[in-house]
């Protein structure tokens, strides 16, 4: 790293943001304060700005009191973040679209689902059971596939949940598609394979092996693998080929998610994790090999405010449609007291650090015996829908989850969809009065789009400033104050800031600009340069 000659005084603060909507899912553009001046403080009588620290003309302490009050500049106050609650779609007919991956491919959405999962027990080889569809809107669904799966390069893996698919933007061609799933190996007539495979690990790779995974019937017999996850890839997202060696050895089950991270150029897997002290927690692995993973490691535990009797069951991890850089899980809870869940919404931007958004769950059972009144989880992939809305799928049972099961229970079980309207997955809000500041903001376009809602006494307005490299507002621009502002009043997802001159924001090209804004009973969602 070189460090010669760089000035620590001289950080740059100014973000350059991509095209397309940027949503309040955190604070990353609220700045905290005026960088260097936020926490000034200046003399009670003469307003004077007392420095940081005081010396005299011998650079010692000055002795005596110092009189004075804090001054604060843009620093935000009477503003939080709040989780909006999602609301579920009519269900879906029995074994119909979606299933529990919904991705966006180009002008599509497509899904992957499973036929009649709870009553096959023998779906070695999925058996015909998974299909694909493609729609435009997510509920019209045509082209509906039974996919076909070669597993010649790996005869003794047999499947023991559904798989999830995900579209590698960095694969040749014919591996576009790629496939995880959990599975298991134990044949006989395969022993040896397993034995020698195991021991290529051992010798290449050691620690990538949860040995909780594996089962031996004694020190002289082959290993099963109980605990395996396989990969398949595809050209089309219908003919699958499985390949020759395991992904991962790792003791969890349920949901996988796995993605190609273009910004760090690496896969991700975000999966449930073993269980310490007996609670489920969700997993992060990272590699740039996509056939070859480490051990994951605990990324999200069960939150100490919601009590013991709360873990982890599935992560649905995404992104917003439009915007990779928003990360953004909506994790199920699994309540042991009532064996039911409930849904909560965490962000990031990165996909490694997380935080959960204020607001308490965004989704809950629905009443006893209704068809959505017992244990659910979320799928995996966050899609435009019909209806100016965006909507992640969503499998419910009218029944707890460790109820016993059999086919009438089973056949409780509907799919549907949790759904918002677009970019109101969280609310940047005001009760009464509140304001903030943006941080220095370098972005194309000559208009700035709100998604707002008011009170009818509330109201936003927006006031528009040059910014200083080191992150503080400089200069209003003329005609951009808080006085020219037309107010903004109501509810609008495209709303266009104008001003008594128009809605030109007034600009040089590459020019940061820091904004302010004063809120009044009002929510902000999001914003876009257009």
């Amino acid at each position: 790293m070189r460090l010669a000659g760089r000035d620590p005084e001289a950080a740059d603060f100014r973000l350059r943001l991509r095209a397309g909507p940027h949503l309040f899912t955190d604070w990353r553009y609220v700045m905290v304060a005026d960088v260097w001046d936020g926490f000034r403080w200046v003399e009670r009588n003469s307003g004077d700005r007392v420095p940081l620290r005081v010396y005299d003309d011998k650079g010692e302490y000055v002795k005596g009191k110092i009189d004075a009050v804090m001054a604060p500049d843009d620093v935000p106050l009477g503003i939080r973040l709040a989780a909006q609650p999602g609301s579920r779609t009519d269900p879906r007919p029995h074994d119909g679209p979606p299933g529990m991956t919904l991705l966006q491919d180009g002008a599509r959405l497509r899904t992957w689902g499973f036929n009649g999962w709870g009553f096959r027990r023998n779906v070695s080889r999925f058996d015909g059971a998974v299909y694909c569809a493609e729609s435009d809107d997510g509920f019209e669904w045509r082209n509906r596939q039974v996919c076909a799966f070669d597993f010649s390069a790996c005869p003794d893996a047999s499947a023991r949940e559904p798989p999830t698919v995900f579209i590698d933007p960095a694969a040749a061609a014919d591996e576009r598609y790629k496939m995880v799933f959990l599975g298991q190996s134990r044949a006989p007539e395969y022993a040896a394979q397993r034995r020698a495979l195991l021991d290529r690990w051992l010798a290449q790779q050691p620690d990538a092996i949860d040995p909780t995974a594996l089962s031996m019937l004694d020190s002289n017999t082959a290993p099963q693998f109980d605990y395996a996850r396989y990969g398949a890839v595809s050209e089309d997202g219908v003919m699958w080929r499985v390949l020759p060696d395991p992904l991962l050895f790792v003791r969890s089950d349920a949901q996988n998610v796995v993605y190609y991270d273009e910004a760090q150029q690496t896969y991700v897997w975000y999966l449930k994790s073993g269980w310490p002290a007996g609670r489920r927690c969700i997993a992060r692995a990272e590699t740039a090999d996509f056939r070859r993973w480490p051990q994951p490691q605990v990324a999200l535990l069960p939150p100490t405010h919601l009590g013991p009797d709360a873990d982890w069951y599935t992560s649905s991890k995404t992104v917003y449609p439009g915007a990779p850089d928003h990360h953004l899980m909506f994790p199920t809870l699994y309540r042991h007291t009532t064996d039911d869940a409930e849904l909560r919404v965490y962000s990031g931007p990165d996909g490694m650090t997380w935080n959960e958004v204020p607001g308490g769950p965004v989704l809950e059972p629905g009443p006893d015996s209704a068809w959505d009144g017992g244990f659910f989880t979320a799928g995996h992939g966050l899609v435009p829908l019909g209806g100016d809305q965006v909507g992640l799928p969503l499998s419910s049972s009218a029944w707890p989850h460790k109820y016993p099961r059999n086919r009438e229970t089973m056949e409780s079980q509907r799919t549907a969809y949790v759904v918002w309207p677009r970019e109101r997955l969280v609310a940047l809000e005001a009760a009464g009065e509140g304001r903030f500041a943006t941080m220095p903001l370098i972005f194309t376009g000559r208009r700035l789009r709100l998604n707002v809602r008011t009170r009818r006494a509330g109201e936003i307005r927006v006031e528009v400033g040059t910014s200083r490299p080191d992150g503080g507002f400089d200069t209003v621009l003329p005609g951009h104050s808080f006085a020219d502002c037309r107010p903004i009043v109501g509810d609008s997802s495209d709303h266009v800031v104008g001003w008594r001159d128009g809605d030109d924001l007034g600009h040089g090209k590459s020019q940061a600009l820091t904004f302010r804004f004063q809120l009044r009973a009002a929510q902000l969602f999001s914003f876009e340069f257009v």
